[in-house]
């Protein structure tokens, strides 16, 4: 029986089910442990994208909110400016 490695088609040699003709190789543990892995690494990356954009945002807000600081300060200066303080 002919067969090709990774074919779907066709049919695998007896023995090699889930092993991508490895016959108790434990590939197809290695594929589900590095699967999971991949999930979790996926899952971390994602909550540090989120965090990264959260904080992205507080710093525009901090930004903001310095800005606005330091127009008042501006203001107050020039206010006591011409109190001749």
């Amino acid at each position: 029986m002919s067969w090709r490695f990774g074919a779907r088609s066709e049919a695998a040699p007896p023995g090699s089910y889930g092993n991508y003709g490895y016959p108790n190789s434990g590939y197809s543990a290695c594929e589900e442990e590095n699967e999971r892995l991949t999930e979790s690494l996926r899952s971390k990356v994602t909550a540090i994208k989120s965090l990264s954009i959260e904080i992205g945002h507080e710093v525009k807000n901090q930004n903001k909110l310095l800005a606005e600081v330091d127009s008042q300060f501006d203001s107050t200066t020039g206010f006591l400016a011409c109190l001749g303080y």
